[in-house]
């Protein structure tokens, strides 16, 4: 999914998609949200037949499990589809090369036994002018046999190239479906999935692992006074802060709107915090300037709350804790970290 909206028609589309999704219940998850924001930029012709045909089908209410089918159906799949489209060039490729590869086997076959005949010819007695004639033919043949290769080797590297492009293109695709548009991150979507990995081999293993949920302190209010753009800018700075500053399978995902999740394996719960600590420092540290003008705009600040998986926990549940903890971040004061149900760690 691209999008190329100016500031005032995604401003549009996001004041036509909340209020439909309050109408119909609808929680504000990237996921919902993405479904109503297609749907009322009108760029996706069949998710707005289905989402129509509900409105106008008592039978079939509009309900956030309808609207997860719709995401499953027009975005999760995506992938899928586009995968199964290539597969289906691949077959069509390999149908052309085996052809061609026929082609040069019986051509390879004709000219071993030309070969052997002149290997015959030439042990006997012979003219100038037969060996003129059987040396014309030789070099008629291998001329013929070069070609025959050439097309081979020509549709091969042709292959090479379309199959380096699909490949591409499955990476593009996998790219934009795991990945939040604005920030770079992981997104939601990818964000359940590894928690699902992830606590499932902690289960298994008996490791040590922790979640990190991040909220920027006062962005509504930041948003308000320097405007979305601004506001934008500043969700990626902190992001590209917490993506440098994690390692190997950690995973840094934006959870929505200015909120962050930081998924740490194997990680002990000291080490985590010495990572929340780290992060809130470097934040706080950051001087903020608008591009334009450059003007000072202050600082920014960050709260984080830190919990560690327990073994056999639902993966909301194990959300939830940290969540809790973020809250008991915010309401001691912002700017600090909050371990699960203990006070305040900074």
């Amino acid at each position: 999914m691209q999008y190329n909206e100016s500031f005032e028609q995604a401003a549009e589309y996001i004041r036509q998609a909340l209020p439909l999704m309050a109408k119909h219940a609808i929680p504000a998850t990237p996921q919902h949200y993405t479904v109503w924001y297609e749907y009322v930029a009108g760029r996706n012709p069949a998710l707005q037949e289905s989402i129509e045909q509900a409105i106008h089908d008592p039978r079939q209410p509009l309900s956030a499990d309808f609207s997860a089918a719709l995401f499953e159906e027009h975005f999760r799949q995506a992938e899928m589809r586009l995968a199964e489209s290539l597969r289906n060039e691949v077959r069509s490729r390999l149908a052309q090369i085996l052809e061609q590869v026929s082609l040069s086997g019986d051509q390879a076959v004709h000219y071993g036994e030309l070969l052997g005949r002149y290997e015959d010819s030439l042990a006997q007695d012979m003219s100038a002018e037969e060996f003129r004639g059987l040396l014309n033919e030789f070099i008629r043949e291998t001329h013929t046999m070069q070609e025959t290769n050439r097309a081979l080797q020509d549709q091969l590297d042709q292959t090479r190239s379309e199959l380096d492009e699909m490949r591409e293109q499955l990476e593009q695709a996998r790219m934009a479906a795991s990945t939040d548009a604005l920030t770079g991150l992981h997104n939601r979507m990818t964000l359940d999935e590894k928690l699902l990995e992830y606590t499932r081999r902690a289960q298994e293993s008996g490791e040590s692992l922790c979640l990190v949920m991040a909220d920027i302190d006062h962005f509504k209010a930041f948003n308000d006074t320097h405007g979305h753009i601004t506001g934008d800018r500043l969700l990626r700075l902190v992001a590209g802060i917490l993506k440098e500053n994690v390692k190997g399978q950690d995973i840094v995902a934006r959870f929505g709107g200015e909120e962050f999740a930081i998924l740490l394996p194997n990680t002990p719960l000291h080490g985590a915090l010495a990572v929340a600590e780290h992060l809130r420092a470097t934040v706080q540290q950051q001087r903020l300037r608008r591009k334009d003008t450059q003007e000072a705009i202050g600082s920014v600040t960050l709260s984080l709350g830190l919990a560690r998986y327990q073994s056999g926990e639902p993966v909301h549940a194990f959300v939830e804790r940290a969540d809790t903890a973020l809250y008991q971040a915010k309401h001691s004061g912002r700017n600090r970290v909050a371990v699960e149900s203990q006070a305040p760690a900074a």
